[in-house]
């Protein structure tokens, strides 16, 4: 496994004790102006994203996160209002990754 912050040029953006991302860029040549890297989003001791898989598009990626930020208000929803820190990551990892039959 990868240590995120031993490769050259990771960065590290907020806390990630509380929230944080962790990248890196990848210069791999293009002509479409894409920007590859590795990316993952960092709470306390859990990890969103894996940092081990190269070259991914970090702007396409940074486009949908600027998007969702933008909705926030309209996806507020009850579920998630009177559970825990917790439960409520437990429940998005379920989601993202166990809801689709891929264990």
């Amino acid at each position: 496994m990868v240590n995120m912050l031993d490769l050259v040029g990771a960065r590290e953006f907020g806390d990630p004790s509380i929230f944080a991302f962790v990248c890196i860029h990848e210069p791999i040549p293009n002509d479409r102006g894409h920007v590859y890297g590795r990316m993952c989003i960092r709470s306390n001791e859990k990890v969103l994203g894996d940092f081990d898989e190269p070259a991914c598009m970090l702007n396409v990626t940074a486009a949908h996160l600027e998007a969702v930020i933008r909705r926030l208000p309209e996806l507020e929803t009850d579920m998630f209002v009177a559970k825990d820190d917790v439960s409520v990551w437990q429940r998005i990892d379920k989601a993202l990754y166990l809801d689709d039959d891929r264990l």
